[in-house]
C-alpha cells in the first residue's frame, strides 16, 4: 500500500513538474478521441483547465474547424502505431501559441487504446527566427537601396552576392543569377583580368584598399567612371574566405577634357555591339565611310565596302531596282529618309530587312555632297511580325488553320475552278468525356491527335481548319460525294492507328458537295454541319457507353486490384439488396453500381492511389473527388445515369461526416448506403500500399462500432446476416 502511495505521489511530481504540456487522450474510434487528463504546464500555458477538458472531445472543445486538425493528427497516431511529431498553431484561451507535439500511442491488445502527448511551445523561437528574417530582409532592402553598387566574392573570385544595383550593371538583371558567375561572365569581361588581380591581393596581403578610381563598363556598353573601396572578408576562425567591395558612380564628376576624350570611343563601341551602321555615301550612292557594326549584320569589314555601291553592291537582284530608283531621287533632291524599310544583301548572300534614316549633306551651291544616314537591323521584328501573322490564321493547339483564316479562305475557292466544292465538317468524339475522366491535358492531346489523322487524310489542295472546341472543317476543291466517301475512309483508317489513354479516336462528319452558283458556300457549310450533327446524335448514347467502359477497363488495367475490390464490392450489395427483398431489376442495378462505384479513380494520379506513405491532406482531397469525378463520368451516359447519384454519395456517412456534400441519414441513397458497407469491408480486409489487410473479425467488430454513425443501423444488420451466412 505504502508502495502504491509512492508510486502515485511519484506520478504526480513527474507529470505536474514537467515543463512540457503533457496531456492524455483515449482513443474512441477512427477519428475519434476523448480527453482525459492535462498537466499543470498544459492548463496553464493553454488556459483549459482539467475540469474544462476533461471528457472533452476535440471537437466539442475546438470546435469543427479546430476539431478536425487535431483529431486528425491523433488519428495519424493511431494509424503509424508508433509515435508523431508534428507543429501545429493553435488558438486556444491562452492564446494562439505554436507548439511542436510529439504523440504516443499506448497499445493494449494491438489496438491503441491511448495516446499520451508532450507539446513544448516554440513561439518566442519561431517569432526569433521571423525577426532575423525580417532583419535580414531590411538590411538587404538597405543595401539594395543606398546608391552604391556592393559586391562580395569568395577566394576562388567567384560571386557570392550583390545588390540590385550592381546586378543590374553586370547585365545579369538579379543578384541572385549572378551567384557563382566570375568577371568573365560579366559585361565588363574586358577587364576581368585587372579586376580579379586587384580583388586577389586584397585577400592575399589582407589589406583594405579605400578611395581609389577606375573604370568600369556596365549593361549598357558604357564606360563609366567609379571610386572604390574593397576589405578582405574573415570568417569565424579569423581566416580570409573572400573580400568585399563598393563603389559610386563618379563619371560626372571628373573634368570635361577626360569625358570628351572617352566620348568617341564610347561611341565607337556603342556602335559595334548596337544592330545600327552608320554610314556616309557620297553623291553617287557609294560609301565613303560605314561603323564596324556592319561586321555582324552584313558579313562586310569596314574596308571591303568603302568605294562600293550601296543600290547596287549590297542589295540583291530582285530590290536592286527599286531601292537604285528611290535613292538616286533622294540624293538628286538633296531630301531626307525617314524609316524607309527595305532589304540589303550580307556577303553571304542573305537578305536582312533594315530601316533607313538619314539626311543629305548640302555643299554652298544646295547640290548634295554625300548622305549621312543609319540602317537598324529589323530582321527580328520582321521575324515577329511574321509569327504574329502566323498566329494570327493557325491554331496554337493544333497548327491548323483557324475560324478567321477558314472564312476567308471559302469565299476565295467558291469559284466555278474549284466546282464540285466539298465542305466536310468532323467532330472529335468524347472531348467532355475525356476531359473530365483524364483531365486537360489529355483533351488537349485528343484534339491535337484528331488533327495529326486529318493532316495525314488530305492532298496537297485541302485546307483543313479547326473552328471551335472539338470541330474541324475541311475544304476540298474538285472533290465530289464519292471521293469524299473516300476520304473520310482515309480519316477513319488513320484514327484507328490512334489512341488517347489506351482508349479509341473516334470521329461524327458530315459533308456536302457545292456543284454551282446556286447553292451558296455558307448553306453548304450548313448543311455539310447539320449531316455531321445527325450522325453524332445518331451515335451519342452507345458511344459514351462504349468510351465509359473503355475507361473502367483503363483504371482496371492501370490497378488491377480495383477489378477485384469492383467485383467483390459489386457481390457483396447484390446479398445485401437479397437481404433487404429488393426485385431482380433494383438487384443488377445495386450490383451494377457496386461494380462502378470507383470508376472516377481515373482521374486520380495513379502514384497517389499507390503510395505506401501517409497521406498529406491535399493528396487526401485529390483521392476525395474521385466520387464526383465519378458522378460526372457516368451522368454522361443515359445508361449509367441512374446509378450515378449512388457513385457520388457512396462515401456520404449516415452521421454527416462524409463526403462530398456531408449528407446525412436518409438524405443519402439506399444504394450508396449499401456500397459504403460492401466498400468498407472490402477494403479494409485488402492488404493496401500503406497498410496491412485487418482480420475478418476485427473489421466486423469496426462495422459494428460504426453503427449508426457511419453506417446505417438497419444495413448493418442485413450485412451481418450476409457475412454470416
Amino acid at each position: 500500500m505504502q508502495k502504491s502511495y509512492m508510486d502515485h505521489e511519484l506520478y504526480e511530481k513527474v507529470f505536474n513538474g514537467t515543463q512540457d504540456s503533457l496531456f492524455i487522450v483515449e482513443v474512441v474510434g477512427p477519428f475519434e478521441f476523448r480527453f482525459l487528463r492535462t498537466n499543470l504546464a498544459h492548463q496553464t500555458k493553454t488556459g483549459i483547465s482539467q475540469e474544462q477538458i476533461q471528457n472533452q472531445t476535440p471537437l466539442s472543445l475546438l470546435g469543427k474547424e479546430l476539431g478536425d486538425q487535431v483529431a486528425i493528427n491523433y488519428q495519424k497516431c493511431v494509424d503509424a502505431g508508433k509515435s508523431v511529431t508534428y507543429e501545429e498553431t493553435l488558438d486556444l484561451p491562452g492564446g494562439t501559441r505554436i507548439w511542436t507535439t510529439t504523440l504516443t500511442p499506448i497499445i493494449r491488445k494491438g489496438i491503441t487504446a491511448f495516446i499520451v502527448g508532450s507539446a513544448t511551445d516554440i513561439t518566442e523561437r519561431v517569432e526569433n527566427e521571423q525577426k532575423r528574417i525580417a532583419s535580414e530582409k531590411l538590411l538587404l532592402k538597405i543595401i539594395n537601396n543606398i546608391p552604391m553598387r556592393i559586391f562580395w566574392k569568395d577566394k576562388d573570385l567567384k560571386y557570392l552576392g550583390c545588390n540590385s544595383h550592381f546586378a543590374k550593371d553586370s547585365g545579369w538583371g538579379s543578384p541572385e543569377a549572378l551567384i557563382g558567375k566570375t568577371d568573365y561572365e560579366m559585361s565588363w569581361k574586358s577587364l576581368a583580368e585587372d579586376y580579379r588581380k586587384d580583388d586577389l591581393d586584397v585577400m592575399i596581403q589582407e589589406e583594405e584598399k579605400i578611395n581609389y578610381i577606375e573604370k568600369v563598363i556596365n549593361a549598357d556598353g558604357e564606360r563609366r567612371f567609379v571610386r572604390t573601396s574593397k576589405i578582405p572578408l574573415y570568417d569565424q576562425n579569423a581566416e580570409v574566405f573572400g573580400m568585399l567591395g563598393a563603389f559610386e558612380d563618379i563619371t560626372d564628376t571628373l573634368n570635361l577634357e577626360e569625358a570628351l576624350k572617352e566620348s568617341e570611343q564610347r561611341y565607337e563601341e556603342l556602335a559595334s555591339i548596337s544592330k545600327a551602321v552608320v554610314f556616309e555615301l557620297d553623291r553617287n550612292g557609294m560609301y565613303t565611310y560605314v561603323s564596324p557594326s556592319v561586321e555582324p549584320i552584313l558579313g562586310y569589314k569596314p574596308a571591303e565596302l568603302i568605294g562600293k555601291s550601296y543600290f547596287y553592291d549590297i542589295t540583291s537582284p530582285e530590290n536592286r531596282q527599286s531601292l537604285m530608283d528611290y535613292g538616286r531621287k533622294v540624293l538628286e533632291e538633296g531630301g531626307q529618309v525617314s524609316d524607309y524599310e527595305h532589304q540589303l544583301q550580307r556577303k553571304d548572300r542573305v537578305n536582312v530587312w533594315v530601316t533607313t534614316n538619314g539626311f543629305c549633306l548640302l555643299d554652298e551651291n544646295g547640290r548634295t555632297k554625300s548622305f549621312r544616314g543609319m540602317d537598324i537591323d529589323i530582321s527580328h521584328i520582321k521575324t515577329a511580325e511574321e509569327k504574329i501573322r502566323y498566329l494570327s490564321f493557325h491554331d496554337q493547339l493544333t497548327g491548323l488553320y483557324n475560324r478567321h483564316f477558314f472564312e476567308a479562305e471559302i469565299q476565295r475557292l467558291d469559284t466555278y475552278r474549284n466546282w464540285p466544292l466539298t465542305v466536310m465538317m468532323v467532330d472529335a468524339n468524347g472531348l467532355k468525356l475525356i476531359n473530365d475522366a483524364f483531365g486537360h491535358q489529355a483533351g488537349d492531346e485528343l484534339l491535337i491527335k484528331m488533327a495529326e489523322a486529318l493532316k495525314e487524310s488530305i492532298r496537297s489542295d485541302d485546307i483543313i481548319s479547326r473552328i471551335g472546341g472539338d470541330e474541324y472543317v475541311l475544304l476540298l476543291p474538285g472533290t465530289c460525294e464519292e471521293e469524299a466517301g473516300k476520304m473520310v475512309e482515309r480519316i477513319q483508317q488513320n484514327t484507328d492507328r490512334k489512341k488517347i489513354k489506351n482508349l479509341p479516336l473516334s470521329f461524327s462528319y458530315g459533308y456536302y458537295t457545292k456543284w454551282n452558283e446556286k447553292l451558296t458556300v455558307e448553306d453548304t457549310l450548313k448543311l455539310a454541319e447539320t449531316k455531321m450533327y445527325n450522325q453524332k446524335n445518331e451515335g451519342r448514347k452507345s458511344l459514351r457507353k462504349e468510351m465509359i467502359q473503355k475507361i473502367l477497363e483503363e483504371l482496371f488495367r492501370t490497378l488491377p486490384e480495383e477489378k477485384c475490390h469492383g467485383e467483390k464490392v459489386a457481390a457483396l450489395c447484390f446479398e445485401i439488396g437479397k437481404v433487404l427483398g429488393f426485385e431482380k431489376r433494383k438487384l443488377e442495378k445495386l450490383r451494377l453500381a457496386g461494380y462502378y462505384h470507383d470508376i472516377g479513380k481515373i482521374a486520380i494520379d495513379p502514384t497517389i492511389l499507390q503510395s505506401g506513405c501517409l497521406l498529406t491532406m491535399d493528396q487526401r482531397e485529390e483521392i476525395q473527388r474521385h466520387a464526383e469525378a465519378g458522378y460526372v463520368i457516368l451522368s454522361s451516359s443515359s445508361d449509367y445515369l441512374d446509378i450515378s447519384e449512388d457513385i457520388l454519395q457512396h462515401h456520404e456517412q449516415y452521421d454527416g461526416n462524409g463526403y462530398p456534400a456531408g449528407l446525412s441519414g436518409e438524405q443519402i441513397n439506399l444504394n450508396a448506403q449499401i456500397i459504403s458497407i460492401a466498400n468498407y469491408y472490402d477494403s479494409m480486409s485488402r492488404n493496401r500500399p500503406h497498410r496491412d489487410a485487418l482480420r475478418r473479425e476485427a473489421v466486423l467488430e469496426q462495422i459494428q462500432q460504426q453503427k449508426g454513425k457511419r453506417f446505417n443501423p438497419r444495413l448493418v444488420d442485413a450485412f451481418m446476416k450476409v457475412i454470416s451466412s
